[in-house]
Order: structure tokens, then sequence, then C-alpha cells
């Protein structure tokens, strides 16, 4: 949500640098509320827009992912560079001291914090790589290294620009675009931030498992490669009370595995909302989460399945799958009509 937020912020630096006078759009909304009438406008309009988007079969995104990969990353490059040249090589937010603010982090359990945030994002991401393009593999073991850290990079660099121009540390980035002086500037790099935001939610939010849920993923992962051993019926999937109907259509294995890898997580979550909140040493765990729940969630179903109460009417002996394209072009192109003497191919005619 608070990225949808921060997404209809970025569309209101866009609208504001095309028409400066909706800088004055009357705000009928409590200063406790934490957003200005036009704040709340942009943001459903941004909604909107993102809904429409994620609508869309995935396959017809190609143009807007296109867009995304050429105009995002050439953006946060200048931007990295803005915040080197002003700061003269990062400032005291990158070669000063650390110092921690929680009152019960140590370093160690901060830095697994920031990795687990990391890990929860990069693993939505990667699920969405065609598993049949090794290309694309190859692509992204080299491509997701340097976006990402020119994308961690940028954003302290940014800051440390903002506090040796205006003074103060700001980390939220539609402020810092809303303080530029060119109006052009304004505009594009709010317009980047926001494809680059709308390209996130459908990519990591929308199609991925369950929006990053890790106990979820290691169900998945046991189920289908450690149980049925990626050998699936894809007709039984769309029948009714097929062999993947279960117990009364629900597979209660599942259930019980995710339970124990997401309880534990819970009094840490709370914690993390709220430091006030005594939940013990159980936050500590939370600090790892993804690894966590998909570890154990992925062990318990894995022994239920095996030990407790095995899914064999689900289990099939060769996987049974649609026809595949390249199978359809096979059979258009190995069509031969024999008559007299003469042999038909679907291209050519080879008389013998």
């Amino acid at each position: 949500m608070h990225t949808r937020v921060q997404a209809g912020a970025f569309l209101q630096c866009c609208i504001e640098a095309i028409w400066p006078s909706f800088k004055r759009f009357p705000n009928h909304l409590s200063p406790d509320a934490g957003i200005t009438s036009a704040g709340l406008l942009c943001f459903f309009i941004y909604w909107m827009f993102q809904t429409i988007l994620a609508l869309m079969p995935i396959q017809k995104l190609r143009i807007l992912f296109l867009v995304k990969g050429v105009v995002v990353p050439p953006t946060f490059l200048a931007l990295f560079l803005w915040g080197v040249i002003v700061t003269h090589g990062g400032g005291p937010l990158v070669t000063g001291k650390v110092k921690l603010t929680s009152s019960y982090m140590n370093t160690a359990y901060s830095s697994l914090t920031g990795l687990n945030a990391i890990i929860g994002l990069f693993s939505s991401m990667a699920v969405n790589i065609f598993s049949k393009n090794n290309l694309a593999g190859y692509h992204q073991f080299f491509a997701l290294p340097v976006i990402g850290t020119l994308g961690a990079l940028t954003p302290i660099f940014v800051t440390s620009a903002h506090s040796f121009i205006w003074g103060e540390f700001e980390w939220y980035m539609p402020a810092v675009i809303e303080k530029f002086d060119s109006r052009a500037a304004k505009f594009f790099t709010a317009l980047s931030f926001m494809l680059a935001t709308i390209g996130n939610q459908i990519a990591a939010g929308t199609y991925p498992f369950s929006n990053d849920v890790s106990a979820l993923a290691g169900v998945m992962v046991s189920d289908y490669y450690l149980i049925k051993k990626r050998k699936l019926n894809v007709h039984e999937l769309y029948r009714d009370r097929g062999i993947y109907y279960y117990s009364h259509g629900f597979n209660w294995r599942a259930y019980a595995a995710f339970l124990v890898g997401f309880g534990p997580l819970i009094p840490g979550f709370a914690k993390s909302i709220a430091n006030s909140l005594n939940v013990g040493g159980s936050w500590k765990i939370y600090t790892f989460a993804w690894l966590f729940g998909f570890s154990i969630s992925l062990l318990t179903y894995y022994i239920i399945c095996t030990f407790v109460s095995p899914i064999t009417n689900a289990l099939v002996d060769k996987a049974v799958l649609p026809p595949q394209k390249e199978d359809r072009r096979l059979s258009e192109d190995e069509v031969y009509e024999g008559k007299g003497q003469v042999t038909a191919h679907t291209t050519e005619v080879i008389a013998v």
C-alpha cells in the first residue's frame, strides 16, 4: 500500500510539472491524515491505472516492460551520478560511521533484516523468468546484481545530495523530486519512477506466488519438486473432483505446513510495526523470515505427505501436458499427401 501511495505522489509530481497550478488544489483533509486531497486523488488515479494493467494478460504487457527496461536504468544511473557529483563521493551518509538507531537490534540482526527484504523482492522477480529460455536466465544472472546494486545505492546518494543542498536527509523520493528546479527534470524523473513502480507491482506483487509469502512458496516448491517430482496432469487441474480435489476440495496438508512456517513469524511482524511490543526473542526469527518460512513449510509439507498422509491419488507416473507450440509446428510441417508418384510437403512439392 505504501508503494502505491508513493506512486501516487510521483503522479502528482508529473501533474505539477505540467500544470503548476495543481499545487493549489484545495485540501479538505485533516493534517493528521498524512495525505492531502490532491495526493489522495492522484493515488486513486494511479491505482485505477495499475488495476487496468494488472487485469491484462501478461503477454500483452511486453511493451510496458520493454519501455521500463529502456527508461528506468538510465534514470537511476543519472540520479546516482548526480548524487556522487553533488556530494563529492557520497558524503558522511556513505563514507561516515554507521550508527544503529534500533533499540533492540544489533548489527548482525539489522543486516539479516536487510538481506531478508532483498531476498523477498528478488525471489518474486525470479519466478517471472521464462524457464525454457536459458538466455533469459543468464541475462538475469548478470543483470540483477548490477541493477540491484544501482537501485540500492541511488536512493542513498540522492538522500546524501539532498542533505548537501537543502540541509537535511530526505528518504522520500517524491519529496526530493518536488524540489527540483527544472520542470522537465521533475516530470521525467517522476514518470520514470512511476513506471518502475508499476512494473515492480505487476511483476513482484500480482503474478508471483501470493505476493512474496515465503511459507506458501515453500509449500508450492515442496509439492511440485519433491512430492510430485514435476509430474502433473494439467487436464486434471481443470476437472471438478479430479485427482487434485483432495479432501472436499481442500489440501489440508498445505494449510498445515503453511501455518507451521508462517505462525512463528507473526510476533516478529507485529514488533516490526510497534517496537514497544514485548514478544520475547521471537523477533529474531523475523529477521530472516523468508528463509525460515520457506524452509520450515517446505520440510513440514514433505514430512506430512511422505510419512503422515501421502497424496497417492494425486501422483502420476508421467506428466500430462497440453500440446506445446513446438508440437503443433511439427505436426503441421509433417503433413504428407501421396498421389501417384508425387509427394507433397507443406512448403514444397517434390516430384519423383
